[in-house]
């Protein structure tokens, strides 16, 4: 109950500023949306701003997009389609305390470990996406000026105090440039969220009563590797390969990296 009351709380306090920002440019789909979702017709909501999710419109933030999608699906019963959809606007906006607070009250709905477990390496995991990819551009540029400066003064006065500066400078910048371009390539896949509640069988055929080679857990993210109508062959985390019926299965929309 007090999980619901939280996620009524956030989702009620994330429309009206939503609602004052899609007044101010013609965003009909959304706001349709919001009147939809306010009135209860939860189905209408999701069906509308799923309309904006396949046709790529680009008139409101798909962090906010994604997220209501969430909303509408914990709303509708659906907890671990609502996970999927609070982990697509997470990957977009990583450090967004409503979606990750939603996002573990639809996994424990779901009857789902919390994605952030606190060990080490949901703590890694949460430290290397912590910043955005126009966050890490605008550090990256920051470095990158005073990498310059410290080599030009270098350069005319000498000194092992700047040329050890400089050495951590470029050292720090390879690294975001590196984190930068995993983002990056991981942003631009489609990868697929497992929304069945007892996980998936992966088929070795894309037929129901073919042979199983193997299962997928609830909200395991997989990777897309062919499709027939209906069924999609995927990659699981630990390198299995099968068949999985696309209704078992949620798309977490690909960004361009041009934003």
């Amino acid at each position: 109950m007090l999980g619901a009351l939280t996620l009524a709380a956030l989702a009620l306090a994330s429309l009206p500023a939503q609602a004052e920002a899609a007044s101010a440019t013609p965003q009909p789909l959304f706001q349709q949306g919001v009147q939809a979702y306010r009135r209860g017709d939860y189905t209408s909501a999701q069906s509308l701003w799923q309309r904006m999710v396949d046709t790529g419109e680009v008139s409101i933030d798909r962090s906010v997009l994604y997220y209501d999608l969430g909303n509408v699906a914990f709303r509708l019963e659906r907890p671990l389609e609502a996970a999927g959809w609070y982990t697509a606007s997470l990957r977009l906006q990583p450090r967004r305390a409503d979606a990750w607070t939603n996002l573990e009250l639809a996994r424990e709905r779901a009857g789902l470990d919390p994605a952030d477990r606190g060990d080490l390496s949901d703590t890694l995991r949460r430290l290397a996406s912590a910043l955005t990819l126009a966050e890490l551009e605008w550090v990256l540029v920051a470095l990158a000026g005073a990498l310059l400066v410290v080599l030009l003064v270098e350069a005319f006065r000498g000194g092992g105090a700047l040329r050890r500066t400089a050495w951590v400078l470029g050292a720090a910048a390879v690294l975001l440039a590196s984190l930068w371009a995993w983002r990056v390539a991981s942003l631009q896949h489609a990868p697929l969220f497992v929304t069945e509640p007892g996980g998936v069988d992966l088929r070795s055929e894309p037929r129901a009563d073919a042979a199983t080679v193997g299962h997928a857990q609830p909200a395991a993210v997989v990777e897309a590797l062919d499709g027939m109508p209906g069924w999609t062959r995927v990659r699981d985390r630990s390198g299995e390969v099968g068949w999985i019926e696309q209704g078992s299965l949620l798309v977490l929309p690909a960004v361009d990296a041009g934003r």
